[in-house]
This record gives C-alpha cells, sequence and structure tokens, in this order.
C-alpha cells in the first residue's frame, strides 16, 4: 500500500468578524489550518490517547509520518491467526508492553509446540516485542508456561487461559506444581498473576508459591477465582496468604460449607486479614455459589438457604478490623449468615474507603427504616445484595439515605421487596445510579420493575431483568387486538410490534419485501421468511393468484417499491387474504410503508401481522425524544440505556419485552440473553412466536451474547410432541441475521447425558446469515462441515471455538476452516 507523505485533511479556520472588509479569494487560502502544523509533541500525545484498534489502524493509513507516530504510541496490542505462519508476525510494534496472544491458537493448540521448533518461535516473538511487560496467553502444560519464561523474564502481569480441563492422568511436566513453579521462578518481576481462565488444581497452587518464594513475596495480585469443581480449603488459603504478604487484590474461591472437613472457617479468615494487612481488593467466593443456576437459587423459597454458616459475627468483624484499606469486598456465601448488622456497622468505622460491596446470604444487612448495619457504609458506589431473605422495603429506603453516592444496585433472590421500595430507592439515588440488576425478585415481575424504575429512566446505562411476563398486561393486549379485528384503525396499524397480533395469512401478508438474493439485512422477502419458517405458501395459491403474485413481484423496482402499481386496502382485507389489485407496499426512504386508508395516508408496519414483533426492516431513526417516529408505545423512553441484559426460562418467548415498558432504547448497544430449563419439560412452541425479530426495534443493537448452556432436553431423541434440542436453537436463533450484529458470543444447549455441547445445524445455517457480525465465539464444538457454513459471513473476522472440556477441540479441521477463511479475504 502506497503511503502518501503528508495529510490530505484540514479544517477551515473561523472568519474574523471583527476585521474591517471582507477578505479577497487570495486571503482565503490562509483560512485554512492543516492538522498537520501541530507540533509533533501535540500529536504524540493526541495518539496516545486514542485505544480503539480500528481508529488507530485508520490513522497509521492517513500518512506516513502519522503511521511511524502511531506504531510508536501504541501500548496494547491483540494478536489473532496461527503462530505457524511466522512470516506474518508484525515486528513493527516495538514499543508494545501490554500483548494478548490467547487468539493465536484460537483451536485449543499449543503455542509453542505448534511447530517442531519451538524456540524459533520464542525468538520470533522476543525480538517482535521486546518490551513486553503484559501478557495473557492460550497455555496447554507446562512447557509453554516455561517457555513464555524463557522468552520475556521480565514479565509483570501474567493473564494465563486454558478453556479445557487439565487431564486427570500425570504425564511429565503436569505433576503437582509444576506448571506454575517454572514462571514463578523464572519471572522475578511478577506483580500480577491471574488464573480466572485457567483450569487447574487447588492443590497446585500452594506448592508453586513456596517454590517461587522470593516472586510471590513481590505479588499485588492474585486471581485464584478459577473454573474447578472445588474450593481451596483453609490450609491452602492460609499457605497462600503466607507466601504472598504483599497483596493488594486477592480472588479466590473457596469452602466454606461447615459440614466438610478443613473448611474456610474464621481463624481462615482472620489469617487473611493478618498475612495481608495492605489487602484493597478481597473476593471471597464459595464454590457452590460460583456459577450456580438461577432456578436453584431460591431454594426454600424465600431467599433463605436451608442451612446455616459456621462463621460467627465475631471473626467478621475481626477481619474489618484487620484490613483498613479495604475498598471492594465481595462474600458470596452458600449458608445463611444472620444478624450481620453490628459486622457492617465495624466495617464502616473501620474500613472507611470501602467503595464496592457485594453479600451473598447476608441476613439481617440493615433492620430499616433509619439507617444501619451497611447504610453507615456512606461512601458505597456499589451494592449488590444476593438472597437476603429479610431485605425489606425500609431496609432498601434506609438503604439509599444512608449510602446517597450508590451508582450501581442489584437485588437478587430479596423476594420481601415490592415496587414502592423499589420506587423510593431509586428516587432517592435517582442523581446518581446508573446500573440496576433486579434478578429472582417474585413481587418485581417486568412490567412491574420497569415502573419502578422510572425516575431513572431517562439516565440508567446498564439494566438486568428477569422476563417474567405480566399476565394481565399480555390478557389486555390480547383483548385489544381481537377487539380490533373488526374495527380496524390507524392507531392498530401503528401499535408496536408486541407479538399480539391477530392471526393472518401469511401469503397475503407477503407485501413490499425485497429479493432474498440480494441479502440485505435490513428487509426480508417472502422467499426469506419461507426460508426461516419453513411455510412454502405458494403452494397453497390458486392458478391466477400465483400468477399475479409472480407479476407483482417483476413489476418491483430495484429498491423493493412497486413502480407500476398502487395500493389502496383495508386492514380487513388483509386479514382475510383477499386478493387487491397490488399488494406491494411502496418503501419510503426511512424504512417505513405507506398505507391509504380512504382519504389519508398511515404508516404500516409488518411486525403485528407477523406476531412475535417481527420488526421487517426497521431501519427508521429514532426521533429526537428517543421515539421511533412510526411506532411506539405511550411512556418515555430510556435514553441512556446501552447495555441490557435478561434471564429467560426455557419455553418463554422475548416478543413482550416491548409492551412491558422496554420499547424505545435508542442507544442499546449490548444484549446479554441468559436462557435456563429442562426443555424436555414443554413441546414443541409456535413457530412464528419466536426468535430475535422483536429486537429489530433496538437500531443500535451491535453485540449479543446469548447463553443457551443451561438449556437441557433430548439430543435427537425427542419424543411424538416434544423438541429436539436443534429446533430449539432454531427458535432462538430465528431472525438473528435481520439484527446489524457485529460482535456475538454464542452458549449452544447441551444434553447433561450425552455431556457434549456442539453447535448444530439450524443454528450454524442461521448464524451464517449474519452478514456484519465480526466476532463469533463459540462456547462449545462444531462439525467441520458446520463450521464451513460460517465462511458465508463475508465480514467474519474473529472465530473461536471455546470448549469447556478435556481435550480441546480438533485442530485440523479448525485450522482448514481458518485457511478458508484468510483465502476468502475480508472486505475491510
Amino acid at each position: 500500500m502506497h503511503l502518501v507523505q503528508g495529510p490530505s485533511l484540514f479544517v477551515h479556520a473561523e472568519p474574523d468578524h471583527y476585521s474591517m472588509g471582507a477578505p479577497s479569494p487570495d486571503n482565503r487560502l490562509f483560512s485554512e489550518t492543516h492538522i498537520s502544523d501541530l507540533p509533533s509533541v501535540i500529536l504524540t500525545n493526541i495518539f496516545s490517547n486514542i485505544s480503539s484498534p480500528r481508529v488507530r489502524n485508520c490513522i497509521s493509513l492517513t500518512c506516513r509520518d502519522w503511521y511511524i507516530i502511531e506504531r510508536q504510541t501504541r501500548l496494547e496490542l491483540s494478536l489473532r491467526g496461527n503462530i505457524c505462519v511466522m512470516h506474518e508476525l508484525p515486528i513493527c510494534f516495538q514499543q508494545i508492553t501490554s500483548l494478548d496472544l490467547s487468539q493465536c491458537s484460537p483451536w485449543g493448540s499449543s503455542l509453542f509446540q505448534s511447530t517442531q521448533n519451538g524456540e524459533e518461535i520464542g525468538n520470533c516473538l522476543r525480538h517482535g516485542f521486546p518490551n513486553v511487560t503484559d501478557l495473557t496467553v492460550y497455555v496447554r502444560d507446562a512447557i509453554d508456561i516455561q517457555m513464555l519464561a524463557w522468552v520475556w523474564p521480565d514479565l509483570e502481569f501474567v493473564r494465563l487461559v486454558r478453556w479445557h480441563q487439565k487431564p486427570m492422568e500425570s504425564t511429565e511436566g503436569t505433576e503437582v506444581g509444576n506448571e506454575i513453579e517454572g514462571l514463578l521462578s523464572a519471572c522475578k518481576k511478577l506483580k500480577t498473576l491471574n488464573l480466572s481462565n485457567f483450569y487447574s488444581w487447588t492443590e497446585d497452587i500452594p506448592p508453586a508459591l513456596q517454590v517461587g518464594a522470593f516472586t510471590a513475596m513481590n505479588l499485588q495480585i492474585l486471581n485464584l477465582l478459577k473454573l474447578a469443581p472445588n474450593g481451596f480449603k483453609a490450609q491452602e488459603v492460609q499457605a497462600i496468604t503466607t507466601s504472598c504478604p504483599h497483596l493488594e487484590e486477592f480472588y479466590i474461591i473457596c469452602e466454606f460449607d461447615h459440614r466438610l472437613l478443613d473448611s474456610v472457617g474464621d481463624e481462615a479468615l482472620l489469617s487473611i486479614a493478618t498475612n495481608c494487612p495492605r489487602l484493597k481488593v478481597l473476593h471471597l467466593v464459595d464454590f457452590n455459589e460460583w456459577g450456580a443456576a438461577v432456578e436453584d437459587s431460591n431454594e426454600d423459597g424465600e431467599g433463605f438457604a436451608p442451612e446455616d454458616s459456621g462463621l460467627s459475627r465475631q471473626g467478621l468483624e475481626a477481619m474489618f478490623k484487620a484490613l483498613p484499606h479495604l475498598e471492594d469486598l465481595v462474600f458470596y456465601l452458600s449458608q445463611n449468615m444472620r444478624d450481620v448488622g453490628s459486622p457492617f456497622e465495624v466495617c464502616a468505622s473501620s474500613c472507611k474507603k470501602l467503595r464496592s460491596l457485594k453479600l451473598s446470604h447476608f441476613q439481617g444487612v440493615c433492620g430499616g427504616p433509619h439507617p444501619d448495619g451497611i447504610a453507615r457504609c456512606a461512601g458505597l458506589q456499589e451494592l449488590r445484595l444476593n438472597k437476603c431473605g429479610d431485605l425489606t422495603d425500609d431496609s432498601l429506603k434506609a438503604i439509599s439515605i444512608g449510602c446517597p453516592k450508590l451508582s450501581k444496585l442489584g437485588l437478587r433472590c430479596c423476594n420481601l421487596i415490592t415496587k414502592e421500595g423499589l420506587y423510593t430507592c431509586v428516587g432517592n439515588l435517582s442523581r446518581s445510579l446508573k446500573d440496576v440488576e433486579i434478578a429472582c425478585c417474585k413481587s418485581l415481575p417486568t412490567a412491574t420493575t420497569l415502573k419502578a424504575l422510572e425516575p431513572i429512566q431517562s439516565t440508567v446505562k446498564n439494566l438486568h431483568l428477569d422476563c417474567v411476563w405480566d399476565d394481565d398486561i399480555l390478557a389486555q393486549e390480547a383483548a385489544r387486538a381481537e377487539a380490533s379485528r373488526n374495527q380496524p384503525t390507524v392507531e392498530f396499524m401503528n401499535q408496536e410490534q408486541s407479538g399480539f397480533g391477530p392471526p393472518v395469512d401469511i401469503g397475503s401478508a407477503r407485501v413490499g419485501m425485497r429479493n432474498w438474493s440480494q441479502r440485505s439485512p435490513a428487509f426480508v422477502d417472502a422467499d426469506g421468511l419461507d426460508e426461516m419458517i419453513g411455510a412454502k405458501t405458494d403452494n397453497f395459491l390458486t392458478p391466477h393468484r400465483l400468477v399475479s403474485a409472480k407479476r407483482r413481484r417483476a413489476n418491483m423496482d430495484e429498491n423493493g417499491s412497486d413502480v407500476g402499481l398502487g395500493y389502496h386496502a383495508s386492514y380487513s382485507s388483509i386479514h382475510r387474504g383477499e386478493s387487491q389489485s397490488s399488494s406491494s407496499l411502496p418503501r419510503l426512504p426511512n424504512g417505513k410503508s405507506d398505507l391509504v386508508f380512504g382519504n389519508g395516508n398511515a404508516n404500516f408496519d409488518l411486525g403485528p401481522i407477523f406476531g412475535a414483533g417481527y420488526a421487517m426492516g426497521r431501519s427508521q431513526e429514532p426521533s429526537e425524544n428517543g421515539a421511533n417516529s412510526a411506532n411506539s408505545l405511550p411512556g418515555k423512553a430510556w435514553k441512556s440505556l446501552e447495555t441490557l441484559s435478561l434471564w429467560i426460562p426455557v419455553g418463554e418467548v422475548i416478543s413482550p419485552l416491548a409492551v412491558m415498558g422496554l420499547a424505545v432504547c435508542p442507544v442499546l448497544h449490548e444484549l446479554k440473553v441468559k436462557v435456563e430449563g429442562d426443555g424436555r419439560q414443554h413441546q414443541k412452541p409456535n413457530k412464528l412466536s419466536w426468535g430475535m425479530q422483536s429486537l429489530c426495534r433496538y437500531p443500535k443493537l451491535e453485540k449479543l451474547a446469548l447463553d443457551l448452556s443451561e438449556v437441557t432436553g433430548f439430543s435427537l431423541s425427542a419424543p411424538t410432541g416434544f423438541t429436539d434440542l436443534s429446533l430449539w436453537e432454531r427458535h432462538y436463533l430465528v431472525g438473528i441475521n435481520s439484527l446489524q450484529l457485529t460482535e456475538l458470543e454464542y452458549w449452544p444447549p447441551s444434553d447433561k447425558e450425552v455431556n457434549r455441547r456442539a453447535l448444530s445445524l439450524p443454528a450454524a445455517g442461521l448464524l451464517s446469515q449474519c452478514l456484519k457480525v465480526r466476532k463469533l465465539f463459540v462456547h462449545g464444538t462444531a462439525h467441520e462441515h458446520f463450521l464451513m457454513m460460517l465462511n458465508r459471513c463475508p465480514c467474519l473476522r474473529d472465530v473461536q471455538l471455546r470448549g469447556d472440556y478435556y481435550p480441546a477441540p480438533d485442530t485440523i479441521p479448525c485450522q482448514r476452516f481458518e485457511a478458508a477463511v484468510a483465502k476468502r479475504g475480508f472486505p475491510d
């Protein structure tokens, strides 16, 4: 690529309104100021503050001077691809200090053992990135870890990644403690060790820290919140804290069940505080609470666990008194810790820097209505309470008064909280609250929760909800749709896509749609609809209607509008499926359709006709008040909502989300959906009531995380009337191609008896229709011919199969897919 010597960008200076007379044409040349006229020091500082990789790439292509400055100021880099292709390794980023190599082996292959000569790979990495101090890398065994220490002996921050479990048999280099021992012995400057995504055994860590005692003494951050079937015992916790006395951040998963031998109790908690007095961040999580399913979170239905914890209030107070610098505390238990109001008052007086507090199964945290307990922690900015069964509205009100700086609030399984208590709380915190999580609270279904959040509706940025639909609202919508069948009105045709429209003949409603062969993400034609829902309605048309339908399609121009025929129809004729003089809807520039009703026109949306909130080509921009000009439910818009997280029980649909109160979210760009439940207890759902079509109402949606990992069911053995897992995937993924997604993270469902999570054929086919997706992470495996279907996505660049079991996915088919993607090329 040829790089020009000078930048072509310039800005026009504002005219001098105080000058005498108008400037001459010759003097206008002096009003142009090139950005290259800025001193190189200022440009360097500007480029140093830009973190977006794509923006930096565009900057480097402007001119050669900017290319050099960008290379000199880039400090972070993430590499992807195959490490075996060494000639493609960039060597122009000599100033890189933070390097991510976890995607250089995206299929679970070894970084240094992919070729016969691992030392050559190490030399190339050391020559290309000599100043690396912060490293994230995928490793398979102890040999890879030892090679890292040999390549970069001055590492200060290390994050090890291994998605699959460690093999059960012991081989050379995999004995207890040998994996991390080499890293701690060689990297004397190590300050941070993150093993949160590294499958290992709990008994590996204490021996390794004792062997690398000098490095362990210098550790400031140790993250052991690993994915493992068990937690650390009391003796192991004491050994770890004794070896690392200078820790400032400590994350660990423990065994707090007092019925088990050597469980973590008061003595272990005090050892953490006395051995590591500098702690600022402390996360203690019971392994039973780590990744617990939502369905099993209620226990006895009141938010209380069946057993009480062996920890005492005196032990908790002693820990707080020994940690004066504590700023962030996470304490998740699986058993009840009762009457903890007085210990947290001690925490408020001893830990005055406390800013974040997350608790689980702590009862009596605040009595109310006056501030006491955790309400005395006036400096709290984040509070999340999980399974606090005795938390009442008065307690929540006292917390909102005593902690006025709260910007993040989470309530999970607090069944005594009602709409009035939540409304009062968020009203008191309306100036600061930006992040809200309401989950598993029996008195707070979706519609009620959204009503209670009205004081912060225009300011909240992150929101988590449980999709528990209000039956009264659903019944009202169904009744309104039924009443509108015989009285067609403009308001009914403009109602929001709620999924409660009257049933209509699909063949008569296929109007104003583009040809499927154009692959436009914003429009879906009739053939594309047939392909998604499995309906071949042309086969049921009479011969003269079939010829008329083909003739009407032939008269449509390339923009999807009818060039020779007008449209005059009534809703009743559409409902009856009667043929009109033309069945094409003129497409307006803003993506809406125009219908003629008598003497006037009305904007018509196909969502109510197709049901399930099907948004056909919803490409119109939101108006100034945040609502779409054509379709909007009454109420305010969620103007600042950027991230939405949803929990959905299996068998429920997502389309009533707008009816419940989330109709207008103009800046929503990230959505996280988690589905849980046993699909074997549900019969085959209606194919028109599922899918992602209703999410087209959010114009800025770009990132989606769809987690079906806790959806269990039949794997190729479903009885008559029930749904196979592959069909469950199809029901949830249908219509995903209509979204403008750039990043997608997907967890397929699994059959617990088979113990295998893999991508099915319907899922691979639907994911391959996402035209704009750039990053696709599948947490499971996939057959090679299913994987090759993803090559149809033209913009796809990053693909990973992350299996959470051993062994890792077969690398040979994945490498063939990687070569096919590279051969295809990328449009940008």
